[in-house]
């Protein structure tokens, strides 16, 4: 396990770094989405691009299905005292879709919290990226199934610092400088506790002295000097952060499902009832539905193992509190199945005992015809 980076020795102030800042939006945008059709609609400038491949790797570490990645049309305004960035897409099979705006940076490393604070729920951002998706999703809605924006946005900024102090390594620069980045990661532009800045950066961990990640829960920053941008690393945090926004999706739907349970509650009845079976229908449906999308979200990579990426990736989850979440989801279908199946139980056993009363009947009939006759 990565030791803890000890407090900071310097507040960061006269020394300053330079990269990008990528502010990462997701939404989702139905159940499913096509995307060889998707590819079709997006015109020329879509592609399938796999995992950029910096490291030694398994053949199979690698999406089920590659997503589609576009650059969008129109700029987007980060901040109100800086360009307008350019945006990228990222359309994933199960129905999600994730903006990338990316802003070049050079501050001061005192001058990061302010960045992180200024970009935490960038209501302004979301609202204007919004529209951008709701124009996407009019492009490729023929090869989206249910299509339905949905209003939760997933937000997760990704600090990547390319130019920091010469002959200093990722890691000194981080122990060097631990408050001014902890003060980032939080959004917090404040004074910071030592025992949560040590939080903050006790997840970092790093393949070379070039280069250092470090994910949190509303953002991440990495470290890398290589001339190789580092989307592997952004790849994977990307994926992290979807995910989250999946699955908190996902909770939502099985809490409706769930609160609407007391429509199956309904006493069960000797003749047909199609109200009765239309909510049962209903109720599988979403269950089904749900079920399917939790199954495809969870193998739409296979980060697992003790690669680096794989390490990485775990690392984000924990951050994002993602198998607490994972948890909640798997006990609300196990909830919602249990339900399903002492309904048809129910139904099944009523339909059984009319079926006992007619053939009693139907023999009690057959005897006082015989003495009649």
């Amino acid at each position: 396990m990565t030791p803890a980076l000890p407090a900071p020795q310097s507040p960061g102030a006269g020394t300053k770094v330079r990269g990008e800042c990528i502010v990462l939006l997701a939404w989702d945008l139905g159940f499913q989405v096509d995307l060889t059709s998707a590819l079709r609609l997006l015109g020329a400038e879509a592609r399938r691009d796999p995992i950029p491949q910096r490291r030694p790797a398994p053949a199979w570490f690698e999406y089920g299905a590659t997503p589609v990645q576009f650059a969008c049309a129109s700029p987007l305004r980060v901040l109100p005292d800086a360009p307008p960035a350019q945006v990228e897409g990222v359309l994933y099979d199960f129905g999600v879709i994730c903006l990338s705006c990316a802003l070049e940076v050079e501050l001061e490393v005192a001058a990061l919290p302010v960045l992180g604070r200024s970009l935490f729920d960038h209501h302004d951002l979301q609202i204007a990226a919004r529209a951008e998706v709701e124009r996407l999703l009019r492009t490729i809605t023929p090869a989206v199934t249910k299509p339905a924006l949905r209003d939760e946005v997933e937000d997760y900024v990704i600090l990547c610092i390319r130019d920091w102090d010469s002959g200093v390594t990722a890691r000194e620069f981080a122990r060097r400088h631990a408050a001014p980045l902890a003060g980032f990661l939080e959004a917090d532009a404040g004074p910071l506790a030592p025992e949560l800045i040590e939080h903050a950066i006790a997840s970092a961990m790093a393949w070379s002295p070039e280069d250092l990640v470090i994910p949190a829960w509303n953002g991440a920053v990495i470290l890398d000097r290589d001339p190789r941008d580092p989307e592997d690393v952004i790849a994977v945090l990307r994926h992290a952060n979807v995910e989250l926004l999946e699955l908190r999706v996902l909770d939502d739907r099985l809490d409706a499902l769930l609160e609407h349970a007391d429509t199956l509650r309904r006493r069960p009845r000797l003749l047909p009832d199609p109200a009765g079976a239309r909510a049962l229908a209903s109720f599988a449906e979403v269950q089904t539905d749900t079920a399917l999308l939790f199954e495809g979200m969870n193998n739409a990579i296979k980060l697992v193992g003790d690669q680096y990426l794989a390490r990485v990736y775990q690392s984000a989850g924990e951050r994002l509190n993602l198998p607490q979440w994972d948890a909640s989801v798997l006990r609300k279908l196990a909830t919602a199945d249990a339900l399903y199946q002492k309904t048809i139980d129910a139904r099944s056993a009523m339909r059984m005992e009319f079926l006992e009363i007619v053939i009693v009947l139907l023999i009690v009939l057959e005897v006082v015809l015989g003495v009649a006759g």
